[in-house]
């Protein structure tokens, strides 16, 4: 009996802290991903991901948006003496 396993890389890619936006000027961190048939692919932040959405799909791109693990900004905590 043989099973066969579909992996698929949205479930597969996670951004990394060296991972940087591929928007000229941009260099933020990364979030999401656009792969595209031939392996290529291209990174975003998560504002640029969201600008470029559209057009990446009618280019047919397939995109990974892993924009929920961004962490909310912490409260500012006043410093006590």
């Amino acid at each position: 009996m043989s099973t066969t396993v579909t992996t698929d890389i949205r479930d597969l890619w996670l951004p990394k802290a060296a991972d940087r936006c591929d928007t000229t000027g941009c260099g933020a961190r990364a979030y999401v991903l656009a792969l595209f048939r031939g392996g290529s692919e291209l990174l975003f932040c998560a504002h640029d991901g969201r600008k470029n959405k559209a057009a990446l799909e009618k280019a047919g791109a397939t995109i990974v948006d892993k924009t929920d693990l961004i962490e909310p900004p912490k409260p500012h905590q006043p410093e006590t003496d």
